[in-house]
């Protein structure tokens, strides 16, 4: 229900459209003071996309992942405080849709027009949730877990890289890109405790975990990113939007507090398995 709400409030405040290019290479010969070969790129649009509307249906998926998980039979329950294998296969094929869809809208927002660029980021993105589900299915090994990381890490590094290079917003778009850091690299984190310490799946749900951890990282993600994408476009004087400087700035910050109590809240009361809350 909290996804849907959100993703309809996500579509009225849609953005504008934002052009994605493919680079061609022609090779030619110029002449300046003399004649040389030279290879001359030139853009050519292939597609426009609102980065607003990109978060919309990212909300809009997940909502629906989680209406799926309601009615799935939950099977596997004496896994051993592992993931249930009913739960992470759809856990799985989520994220590798809609993570990515995140860090689209976010690498768009901050200015990325070259679709190759884009689709490297949607590539890398399910090539680290296979992982994932690889790391579920086999329960250890620590080389994919690394590579993990090191996936991951590409893609911090792409939109540091972006964020590096901006003028303007530099520091709400470096905050963004920071928590978003940190919240995806939790999931990480979180998949590595429960693989390796045998007491962190005896104490928690793990599963429960990955349900608070998606329901606050995607939230807090996507308002914090259209709350510094609509301080870009009031910057822009771009018409049409809402003129909230200030109020985008507040939301921002309150959200990532709240964010940060959830989790907390859920860890200590509600993640902790019942058996051994009794000990």
């Amino acid at each position: 229900m909290v996804h849907f709400v959100s993703a309809v409030f996500v579509f009225l405040l849609q953005g504008r459209d934002q052009p994605l290019k493919w680079t061609q290479f022609n090779v030619t010969t110029v002449v300046t003071t003399v004649k040389e070969a030279a290879i001359l790129e030139t853009f050519v649009e292939a597609i426009r996309v609102d980065p607003v509307i990109i978060v919309g249906w990212n909300e809009a998926l997940t909502c629906l992942s989680h209406g799926i998980a309601c009615f799935l039979r939950v099977d596997d329950l004496d896994v051993g405080g592992y993931s249930r294998k009913s739960e992470y296969t759809r856990r799985w094929l989520e994220y590798a849709v809609t993570a990515g869809l995140l860090e689209v809208a976010v690498l768009i927002g901050l200015g990325e027009t070259n679709i190759l660029v884009v689709l490297i980021v949607l590539l890398n993105n399910a090539a680290l949730q296979c992982l994932g589900w690889s790391l579920d299915v086999n329960h250890s090994s620590v080389l994919p877990m690394i590579s993990g990381f090191v996936l991951l890490g590409s893609i911090v590094l792409i939109l540091s890289a972006h964020v590096a290079n901006q003028i303007g917003l530099e520091i709400e778009w470096a905050y963004l890109v920071t928590i978003f850091s940190l919240f995806y690299a939790s999931f990480g984190v979180h998949q590595t405790l429960y693989l390796l310490v045998e007491k962190y799946r005896k104490r928690f749900d793990v599963d429960k975990i990955y349900v608070c951890l998606s329901l606050t990282s995607k939230i807090v993600l996507s308002w914090t990113f259209i709350a510094v994408y609509h301080r870009t476009l009031v910057r822009l004087d771009d018409p049409g939007h809402l003129n909230w400087d200030t109020e985008w700035q507040v939301i921002m910050y309150t959200l990532a507090g709240l964010g940060l109590l959830f989790i907390g809240f859920f860890y200590c009361k509600l993640a902790v398995k019942n058996d051994y809350m009794s000990i």
